[in-house]
């Protein structure tokens, strides 16, 4: 066997542990067993178990197995430090990507938000686009309609003033129309001025059929103008209010009763109550005469001949009542 190899132990013992230290662990390990031998020498112990011809042989296959599981230790340990470096990396790597996953969440959030407040902006300038399209159809409309009101009124002066009855009526209702059209902006300056304007020349128009109905009739009623021309002035005032024609029937009725005033209210002799069936007797002659002769002059809805009725037992009411408070006295 070479000279190659590992010291004897007994050659390190003295300066690894000290000479007092090894008396005392060679007392205490005191062993018959040559390889706990306090001098053991691997060289001289490989000699002993192996021939001399082979026994560097072995040494050479232990060191070189030795050295391959050295090698491979070394290799394994490289290895898990590769581990553990590709690890570290796999490790950042994922923090990394979680950092820019959250960028990219935070990102998208911030967009959706930007794009909610762009589309409520959207919304409200729709809305605002909607309120003053609104806005503005309505101010046309009103213009258009004022427009037109303006004209029709200046074409119901003219068909006034050329005593057009028919055409009149259809502009005094075309007219109020309008007028309920652009009720809710009365408040407008312009409107109000149209308004008042158009209610004074309907006074001036009311007290002008008056007079032209006026002038149909004689004192008591009779008729002297033709029936058309009442039946204009009646279209006229249908459309026009309900005071007018009840200021027409008004005079109408008391024209009809006029005769019946002077007859049974000024003569002594049939305002006595034993005259009483004679009043009736003329109503019945009147009502009958005015159905004939007046009938188409008035619409149905006016109920003439019932006013007349009235207005008759009003009179003779009053007539009677005041006869009943004279016989009284003169009895008493």
């Amino acid at each position: 066997m070479s000279d190659t190899g590992t010291a004897p132990l007994s050659a390190l013992s003295p300066e690894i542990y000290g000479a007092e230290l090894e008396e005392k662990m060679a007392h205490l390990l005191a062993s018959s067993d040559p390889l706990s031998a306090v001098e053991f020498d691997l060289h001289e112990q490989l000699n002993l178990l192996f021939p001399n011809d082979t026994a560097d042989e072995v040494y050479g296959q232990t060191k070189t197995q030795l050295d391959r599981a050295y090698e491979e230790w070394r290799a394994s340990l490289r290895g898990f430090q590769s581990i553990d470096d590709d690890a570290g990396d796999t490790a950042l790597d994922v923090v990394h990507k979680h950092i820019q996953l959250v960028e990219q969440v935070d990102a998208i959030y911030r967009s959706a938000e930007q794009s909610e407040t762009a589309a409520l902006e959207m919304t409200k300038d729709v809305k605002r686009l909607d309120t003053a399209k609104k806005n503005l159809t309505e101010t046309i409309t009103v213009l258009r309609r004022l427009h037109t009101l303006v004209t029709a009124a200046h074409q119901l002066d003219a068909s006034v003033r050329e005593k057009q009855h028919a055409e009149t009526a259809q502009l005094l209702k075309a007219i109020s129309q309008l007028f309920e059209q652009v009720d809710k902006f009365a408040e407008i300056e312009q409107l109000k001025q149209i308004r008042q304007e158009h209610a004074q020349f309907l006074q001036k128009l009311s007290d002008q059929l008056f007079r032209e109905f006026t002038a149909c009739f004689h004192a008591q009623g009779v008729l002297v103008q033709t029936k058309a021309a009442v039946q204009d002035i009646c279209l006229v005032a249908e459309a026009l209010d309900e005071a007018f024609r009840a200021r027409l029937i008004e005079w109408y009725t008391k024209a009809q009763l006029q005769e019946y005033r002077n007859i049974f209210c000024g003569n002594e002799e049939v305002a006595s109550l034993e005259g009483v069936p004679r009043r009736y007797t003329w109503l019945r002659r009147l009502l009958k005469m005015i159905e004939d002769e007046h009938g188409d002059l008035f619409p149905a809805s006016w109920h003439v001949a019932r006013g007349v009725a009235d207005e008759f037992c009003r009179v003779t009411r009053l007539v009677t009542c005041s006869e009943i408070c004279a016989l009284s006295a003169n009895a008493a």
